[in-house]
């Protein structure tokens, strides 16, 4: 593996660590404050993380042609000033409005240089352990909350969340900087490389997979299923505050950062050596633990084990959909499916995000979207079946 392997899979992580690390894993610790201070409901609030998700999602479709119209460069430098601009300008909103405004510009910029981005950018330079690289890419936004969650938390007691969010604008410039001074690109050949494991390419990329609309679409579903369970984690301090536990909040939140970042490596590694197949299905049924401890465990070290475990949707999230969309569709279809796939999932993340909250602000309890993300996550092992039907 060259140099230049290691600085893309690096790059790769500070763009994930600004688009879901900083823009997501860290917006629930926001929803009470910005709600108590403005005097709306958190679920009003979780609005700007749907918005941002949507717009996220519906860009990401559109993202390989910015990069093959404008380059890798200029396309992460116009990206990196949209994202730090408005989330400054989130610190002087006194209203929903433009806080709406600017997470939307927020997912605009996340669009052309997010996940979808980084996921296609971490298979054309990787053939071997593509799982693997893809995984520690996407799980650096695990990391990245786990860490900044007890630190933000503190901060935003301390400081406000108006001085938070300017910090984290800094912290944005500083995630996407890899990407802005490393000699990389979106494909290795545009800067004299070759993929990692060229020698596979034929066994691993050319035919390992074809088009089928019928696969294609049990394979949206799948990543959809998986995105919606994910969506519960931002309402981790939320639970913990609505089962008088407030001090278990920024806990329950960084187990879940923990796993979401080492749980998307393990999965990573687990699918390069045993397949999709199996290392799925150990993920959804430790997710479905998870959230049954959840919904009937009201003791603080119980609380955090549970978000532990529903740390896991955060991989079959994002890794799953990647290394499925991979196995079944090759190399050669993979950046315009994948790209279709990533937008769908962020959609039902982002409406999910919404609901739930909503939810809450109805009936003063996360009770009843517990109970649905667990027969969500029962629907995965449906899906994984109809997947691997005839193998």
């Amino acid at each position: 593996m060259k140099r230049k392997h290691i600085m893309t899979v690096i790059a790769g992580c500070g763009l994930i660590g600004t688009c879901l690390g900083v823009f997501v894993n860290l917006a629930g610790l926001f929803y009470t404050p910005i709600a108590d201070d403005l005097h709306i409901g958190r679920g009003t609030v979780s609005l700007t993380l749907t918005l941002y998700n949507l717009i996220h999602g519906f860009n990401g479709t559109y993202a390989l042609k910015y990069m093959e119209r404008f380059g890798f460069k200029k396309v992460v430098v116009f990206g990196t000033f949209l994202q730090v601009a408005s989330t400054y300008g989130l610190s002087l909103c006194n209203s929903i409005v433009p806080m709406l405004v600017l997470n939307a510009l927020r997912g605009f910029a996340a669009g052309m240089i997010g996940m979808a981005v980084v996921s296609i950018m971490i298979n054309f330079w990787f053939n071997r352990n593509s799982s693997l690289m893809t995984s520690i890419a996407l799980g650096f936004s695990g990391i990245a909350g786990a860490i900044l969650s007890p630190f933000i938390s503190s901060y935003i007691a301390a400081h406000g969340w108006r001085s938070a969010t300017v910090l984290l604008s800094v912290l944005v410039l500083c995630f996407n900087l890899p990407a802005l001074i490393f000699p990389i690109s979106l494909k290795p050949e545009d800067v004299g490389e070759e993929p990692y494991g060229e020698e596979e390419k034929k066994t691993v990329n050319e035919e390992g997979g074809s088009y089928d609309p019928k696969l294609f679409y049990l394979v949206f579903v799948f990543a959809s299923l998986a995105s919606m369970v994910s969506a519960m984690p931002q309402h981790f301090a939320g639970i913990a505050q609505s089962y008088g536990l407030a001090s278990a909040a920024a806990a329950m939140v960084s187990a879940a950062m923990l796993v979401n970042s080492g749980g998307k490596m393990l999965l990573g590694a687990l699918i390069d050596r045993f397949g999709n197949r199996r290392s799925l299905m150990l993920y959804i049924i430790l997710l479905m633990a998870g959230n049954v401890m959840m919904l009937l465990c009201r003791e603080k070290a119980a609380l955090v084990i549970s978000a532990a475990l529903y740390g896991t949707s955060y991989g079959l999230a994002v890794v799953a959909s990647s290394s499925l969309s991979r196995e079944k569709f090759g190399m050669a279809n993979y950046g315009k499916l994948y790209s279709r796939i990533a937008f769908g999932t962020t959609i039902v993340n982002a409406v999910l995000n919404y609901l739930i909250g909503l939810s809450y602000d109805l009936s003063g309890s996360y009770t009843l979207s517990l109970i649905a993300s667990l027969v969500i996550a029962g629907s995965l092992l449906v899906f994984l079946r109809l997947l691997y039907r005839n193998s």
